[in-house]
């Protein structure tokens, strides 16, 4: 039988969903561990982490919250409980479906006592065994959200073998791109991985960053910093952690920057250890250092943002928006990669013109990643949606992961999308 996961997914959002809100973004008030919940308007749901043993709790109130039952895509960053640790508690506690989940791999080179850990195997029992691997440069779209992984495993896009050394430098590092929107967070990686990333510029000028690390001394390099500009900083750590997170220095670092960002934290530490910091507390979410209430919202709206968490609200405008006049007309609306039966013969693409006019389909093609195409033919009316079967034509759409663009008769292409793995059967929507 084959093995083939899916990523992307139809998902029909509760009608109680704000739909004017095109994204909204959970920073989870976990103590001191990870887990950001990402929400599109159409439903669709990104999780990040999943915090410490024992978050599953607060982790199902933020869903409820957001209005989901369950978790289209759960991404761990590295091996550390603190970012896996309650993901078994929302699927054997709450019942939550989690439809696909992603790692960095390696699991068979992990140390023995890690694989002992209690809370691993719970993971691993959870979502662990069937998660697929992220790699530096793959990408997936979901409900409009481009997801590109950057880091992983130690290597980073465009650069050349593992430069990471322990296990917060193998963590993934994901750009999340929505409408120009552009969001950063990667785990735990240090400033090893963090200065590669900038060297390879494709983390600039970003919108939001989740502090890598809690806010460490470790990570949030001066150079990572000024190639990202962020305009908000969101610092995810504990009241009473043993490490002092944030650190003054790295607070130091991002008060520097030109123009300086608005850096929030999740809780105020409120230990006595040397070189420890916290932000002024009106940027704080929790300064009471019991319960769970410091879980920071953004909501993206058309070319704004709002950051909000008790009665603290301020709004900030997306750096680059994307323009309307750059939409295209015609999309690659959904995909069948593995049909059931002989992929030659059935594989299949829909288009849809979402534009107002008839378009001539005359010289226009699907291509995919190995230039390989299928020719299109006859005219889509307004409004209307193509079903292009493959009849043995030579793209063929990979199980494993592939592209496929759309380009018109000039050889433009109008429209793309990339999908990291396919289920028999099943299709796969673009959310363009």
């Amino acid at each position: 039988m084959k093995r083939h996961l899916l990523l992307a997914i139809f998902f029909l959002a509760v009608s109680w969903i704000a739909a004017a809100q095109d994204l909204r973004i959970y920073h989870i008030d976990v103590n001191q561990a990870d887990a950001t919940l990402f929400v599109t308007a159409t439903g669709h749901s990104l999780l990040v982490d999943s915090g410490n043993n024992g978050s599953g709790k607060v982790l199902f109130a933020t869903m409820q919250q957001a209005g989901i039952s369950r978790i289209d895509c759960f991404i761990d960053t590295h091996y550390h409980s603190d970012h896996y640790g309650g993901i078994d508690e929302l699927v054997n506690n709450h019942n939550v479906q989690i439809v696909q989940a992603y790692d960095r791999g390696d699991k068979d080179i992990l140390p023995a006592a890690k694989k002992r850990e209690a809370t691993y195997i719970d993971y691993d029992n959870a979502v662990g065994k069937n998660a697929g691997t992220l790699r530096a440069g793959q990408e997936f779209e979901l409900g409009g959200m481009r997801v590109q992984c950057l880091a992983s495993g130690g290597q980073v896009i465009n650069n050349g073998p593992s430069i990471g050394t322990d296990e917060n430098d193998l963590s993934v590092a994901i750009l999340v791109t929505y409408n120009g929107f552009r969001y950063f967070v990667g785990g735990d990686i240090h400033a090893t991985i963090e200065e590669e990333i900038a060297a390879s510029s494709t983390a600039q000028d970003v919108d939001m960053y989740q502090a890598n690390h809690h806010g460490s001394e470790t990570s949030s390099a001066e150079s990572f910093l000024a190639s990202m500009k962020p305009s908000v900083i969101v610092i995810s750590n504990g009241s009473d952690n043993g490490y002092g997170h944030p650190r003054q220095s790295t607070l130091d670092h991002m008060a520097a920057l030109n123009p300086r960002p608005d850096v929030f934290q999740t809780n105020k530490f409120t230990k006595t250890k040397a070189g420890a910091g916290n932000v002024a507390d009106q940027f704080i979410a929790d300064l009471d250092p019991a319960g769970n209430e410091g879980t920071i919202v953004t909501e993206l709206t058309g070319s704004s943002y709002k950051v909000s968490f008790g009665s603290f609200s301020k709004t900030y405008q997306v750096k680059a928006p994307a323009s309307s006049s750059t939409t295209m007309a015609v999309v690659i609306e959904s995909l069948v990669p593995d049909p059931v039966g002989s992929d030659a013969d059935s594989e299949e693409v829909v288009i849809k013109n979402k534009g107002t006019a008839s378009v001539s389909l005359t010289g226009w093609v699907l291509r995919d990643a190995s230039s390989r195409t299928w020719v299109l033919t006859s005219s889509l009316a307004a409004g209307q949606s193509l079903v292009i079967v493959r009849n043995r034509q030579a793209m063929s759409l990979n199980n494993d992961g592939d592209l496929v663009e759309l380009l018109n008769a000039n050889g433009d292409v109008v429209d793309s999308f990339r999908y990291l793995d396919a289920r028999e059967g099943q299709r796969v929507l673009t959310g363009h």
